[in-house]
């Protein structure tokens, strides 16, 4: 895939630390991160970076006292 331009990348990666939502419509990372905060009761931590061979990379940081929450199923 195509890489992110720099401004794009640093708007997508503030919404994503403050909960908000993208004015585009694309709200597929914010989804999966808001859920993850949800499950993991806001432990979690996920950015998005252009990858130097192609594409970008997503990263989820779920801290370790968090391993702790009991599923539930969906």
């Amino acid at each position: 895939g195509e890489k992110i331009e720099p401004e794009d990348l640093e708007r997508i990666n503030e919404q994503l630390r403050n909960g908000g939502e993208d004015p585009h419509g694309k709200i597929g990372l914010m989804n999966v991160c808001s859920r993850l905060r949800f499950f993991y009761d806001n432990h979690v931590a996920m950015t998005i970076s252009n990858n130097p061979e192609a594409g970008v990379t997503i990263s989820i940081r779920i801290e370790k006292e968090a391993a702790h929450v009991s599923s539930v199923d969906c």
